[in-house]
């Protein structure tokens, strides 16, 4: 899985497929009210599960604004 964000543009890659590809300012919550992490610039990078094991591994961060 990748996952591009760059400003309010979001993109993701599962297995080289894009699965996704928004811009956050269109984005709704299910219920119709402004979800509160849809206006944060900045914050932490999580992982989650369901409620089983799971582990991650070749996990790499980069931050793309260093690239030239």
């Amino acid at each position: 899985m990748v996952i591009y964000c760059k400003g309010n543009s979001l993109k993701v890659q599962v297995n080289g497929n894009e699965v996704v590809d928004l811009d956050l300012n269109d984005a709704q919550s299910k219920s119709g009210r402004p979800h509160p992490g849809l206006q944060r610039q900045e914050g932490y990078i999580g992982f989650q599960n369901h409620r089983s094991p799971v582990k991650f591994r070749n996990v790499r961060i980069t931050d793309l604004s260093l690239q030239l």
